[in-house]
């Protein structure tokens, strides 16, 4: 289907739009996935991306890019509070090595300086200062919350995720839902938590 608009390439407009239009409490319970065993995966192109037994949802990334360059860390556990202040503002970005051969072909003509930061060479090319020394990092987190969000369940669970991107994300949300089907298939329903 179609995206959503980019905005500012954050999440913080969309994040205020809900806040504006207000939360309504749901009569259903809220479905979660307690991630159980170790689930790993990896890609030909560097991604790792590990989801670990966890009481709480968490995230620990390691983002680098070419060359392992602007490589940053952050570990943060998932609550509304910290996405709000921590995650969503963190804007996306791009190499500019990535996107010149795009730019070339008369690609991606709705990319610009206001919804992405560029990142040529040693130079961070922004309309706005960083919003955080480890912005790069932080969106990164922001993607794998939205991927992971394709399970259609609350994780509990811990990612440890090296250099992430969509197609792994989306590649671990398929590895979580075949699991959870999988565990769903064989354990009798009293094995599993209320809102499971």
């Amino acid at each position: 289907a179609n995206e959503p608009p980019i905005a500012d390439g954050s999440s913080q407009l969309f994040v205020e739009a809900i806040r504006r239009a207000g939360l309504q409490v749901q009569e259903a319970t809220r479905r979660l996935f307690h991630v159980r065993e170790p689930i790993s995966i990896e890609t030909k192109s560097g991604s790792l991306l590990v989801i670990l037994p966890d009481e709480h949802f968490r995230i620990s990334c390691t983002q680098a890019g070419p060359n392992n360059r602007f490589t940053q860390f952050f570990s943060t556990a998932i609550t509304p509070a910290i996405y709000e202040k921590e995650i969503a503002p963190a804007r996306t970005f791009v190499y500019y090595e990535d996107v010149q051969p795009l730019m070339e072909k008369n690609l991606i003509k709705g990319g610009s300086l206001e919804n992405a930061i560029v990142v040529r060479g040693e130079s961070v090319l922004s309309k706005e200062p960083l919003r955080f020394p480890d912005e790069f990092v932080r969106h990164k987190i922001l993607d794998i919350i939205g991927d992971l969000a394709l399970v259609g369940r609350a994780i509990r669970g811990h990612v440890v995720a090296i250099k992430p991107g969509h197609g792994a994300n989306t590649d671990l949300a398929r590895a979580l839902a075949k699991e959870y089907e999988t565990a769903a298939a064989v354990l009798p329903k009293s094995n599993f938590p209320p809102g499971e």
